[in-house]
């Protein structure tokens, strides 16, 4: 009798880790991780600027589609991101869910940027996408580097309109809308920073702190460079 006593709380035990194991396994699709140098040359090109934001893009390849998925910058080391699963949702989408890893608490890392990146390959023709976090938030689909952001001038190095091309703008922080998720302005207390090219550079010829300007701008070598700047 003790036997069996002992016998049906471990049976119960086993059929609820088979059950588990057998829920989590229904609808659930092979992916394949792969390193970033087993990554095509024009995938590598076209994803750069994704290190510097937090979003995911894929590119349509001969045997699938792979997926580039960025947390972002992080100031130490010890951070990292995986994929965890990928399954068919009851709506038709596919949700793929990401796992942060991040260094222990108190510890004292050295201060050198790391950017968390997931490479996978999914055997898929296409479809409807959900890529979320281990808390269930979602990680926006970034097609194209290209930004549109809004804000108040706090310092530009024109001086009147007589320097020929100003260099770089500064925008007062707190007051930018539109937040592109460029790891610069996760904060509202952060100033954001913007080079001109020399094409924009004679935009901001007239510009001046306290000016409210819309800007269009691209990520490169984690810098924000001005496409085009207009006073709003």
């Amino acid at each position: 009798m003790k036997r069996i006593k002992l016998i049906r709380p471990l049976l119960v035990i086993i059929l609820v880790v088979i059950t588990y194991f057998i829920i989590n396994a229904i609808g659930s699709m092979p992916f394949e991780k792969i390193s970033p140098q087993a990554i095509d040359e024009k995938i590598k090109e076209e994803s750069d600027f994704l290190h510097h934001i937090s979003g995911y893009n894929y590119w349509k390849t001969s045997d699938g589609l792979v997926f580039v998925i960025s947390d972002g910058p992080r100031g130490t080391p010890g951070y990292w991101i995986r994929v965890k699963s990928v399954k068919k949702a009851g709506n038709g989408s596919i949700k793929i869910k990401t796992h942060l890893t991040e260094p222990p608490k108190n510890v004292n890392n050295v201060q050198m940027v790391m950017y968390p990146i997931a490479y996978i390959k999914l055997r898929a023709i296409d479809g409807d996408f959900d890529v979320v976090t281990q808390q269930g938030g979602s990680i926006p689909r970034i097609e194209k580097n290209e930004f549109v952001i809004k804000g108040t001038i706090s310092y530009t190095d024109a001086q009147d309109g007589r320097q020929q091309n100003p260099t770089f703008i500064k925008l007062l922080p707190g007051s930018v809308e539109n937040n592109p998720l460029f790891s610069h302005f996760r904060s509202e207390h952060d100033e954001a920073y913007f080079k001109y090219t020399t094409q924009s550079g004679k935009h901001g010829r007239l510009l001046k702190n306290g000016d409210r300007v819309e800007i269009t701008y691209y990520i490169d070598m984690g810098e924000a460079n001005i496409i085009l700047i207009n006073k709003i």
